[in-house]
């Protein structure tokens, strides 16, 4: 923890909460008491960031907490639908619990979400929301505002939102979202950031290459948090896919450039009351950008298999999906009944940036995996019986729809 609190006292110690000159002072009231608060906040904001212990500045810390209330204790009585004196109260709040005033944790909270729901196509909520979590050290609902005020930001993006940004997401062990605010905050300065000239290097480092050429356990591929579903990860593979805790799971080694991911939900009653059972899998190939999709897809089933071109979700560019019925086989079930869906993915240009979630204890980061690189193809199967697919294929609909993304 220490090694982090150093990270973010380094990082704030320039930046100070620089949000707070995001807000538009000429829409409060003027009058000489405001303007004095006002003029008392930018004047001492070196001193509101997150400090470590003990206090080393020889400004007085007790005449700043005296100063902030007196400046919160004004502002808390003026105009409580002014977005502007909402989002001032919610900063001078932060700056208090900096300063080791824990109570105003919660005070901060409420007037920044007060804000959001003043203003909730704003950005500025969710992002002095987001940086207040990161200075509090909480790096989940800290990622969670960033990301809903990255969906707000103006034509004209701050520099200081993706500089802040990405000391979140660096505090949060998401080092490709880091990398990615980096490069947004390098594109408007022209130049790197001070943020990515003291942390660029070290973040960078954090990621090492995989090689396809080799072969890995599932264990070296795959990381996984378990809540309500289990979500497995994998950035080699560019896999995440959320399991229900009671489906059977089984995840090969990775072996000449192929992973199988099978899947075997609780058996399921036919119209007669019959358990049945049925398989979901998915199939990643590393390959190259001349080999076909198809032709991986026919790989995947026997080669007299007869297939059927059918349109089954548009979620991805470059995808085939196909049905497979063949009555022939499990006849006191119905026949067998198949779906095979076949997507084809390059490399993006952030590996990991839609897979990356905020670890829930920010002193536990570890390095993480790059991409294998090249085109990865995905085989993604369902195999069951005619006298139960109805339900199988909403399972399997809902797991590829909803449950999985492939980077």
């Amino acid at each position: 923890m220490k090694v982090l609190f150093l990270v973010f006292f380094l990082f704030f110690s320039w930046s100070i909460f620089g949000n707070t000159s995001y807000i538009l002072f000429e829409k409060l009231p003027v009058n000489k008491e405001n303007d004095t608060h006002i003029r008392f906040i930018k004047e001492n904001s070196t001193y509101f960031g997150p400090k470590s212990s003990p206090w080393v500045f020889s400004v007085n810390k007790t005449s700043l907490i005296s100063g902030l209330k007196e400046a919160f204790a004004f502002f808390s009585v003026q105009d409580g639908t002014n977005l502007e004196n909402t989002l001032l109260l919610g900063d001078v709040s932060s700056f208090l619990y900096n300063l080791n005033e824990l109570t105003f944790l919660e005070t901060a909270e409420k007037y920044y979400k007060k804000a959001i729901q003043l203003a909730p196509l704003d950005f500025r909520p969710y992002w002095f929301l987001g940086a207040f979590y990161a200075a509090a050290n909480d790096p989940i609902h800290s990622i969670e505002f960033f990301r809903m005020a990255k969906i707000r930001l103006p034509k004209t993006e701050p520099v200081l939102f993706w500089e802040e940004f990405a000391a979140a997401a660096n505090q949060a062990g998401m080092p490709t979202t880091c990398l990615y605010a980096m490069d947004k905050a390098r594109s408007i300065l022209g130049r790197p950031s001070e943020y990515e000239k003291t942390f660029g290097q070290s973040v960078r480092n954090t990621i090492y290459e995989v090689n396809s050429n080799r072969s890995y356990a599932n264990k070296d591929l795959w990381s996984y948090t378990e809540q309500d579903v289990i979500t497995f990860i994998s950035r080699p593979l560019g896999v995440k896919i959320n399991i229900d805790p009671e489906w059977e799971l089984n995840i090969s080694d990775f072996d000449k450039k192929t992973l199988l991911f099978s899947i075997a939900p609780p058996p399921v009653s036919n119209e007669d009351g019959q358990d049945r059972t049925y398989t979901m899998s998915i199939t990643c190939k590393v390959t190259t950008e001349d080999d076909d999709l198809k032709a991986f897809v026919n790989s995947l089933v026997a080669s007299n298999a007869e297939k059927t071109e059918i349109e089954f979700s548009a979620k991805y560019p470059n995808m085939v999906s196909y049905e497979l019925i063949d009555p022939e086989t499990n006849t006191d079930k119905g026949g067998s009944h198949k779906l095979l869906l076949g997507i084809k993915r390059k490399q993006p240009l952030y590996p990991g940036l839609e897979l990356e979630q905020p670890q829930s204890d920010p002193s536990n980061k570890s390095n993480a995996k790059g991409r294998f690189a090249g085109t990865i193809y995905y085989g993604i199967m369902l195999e069951t019986s005619e006298d139960i697919f109805q339900v199988a294929k909403r399972t399997f609909w809902d797991l590829f729809v909803n449950q999985m993304l492939l980077e």
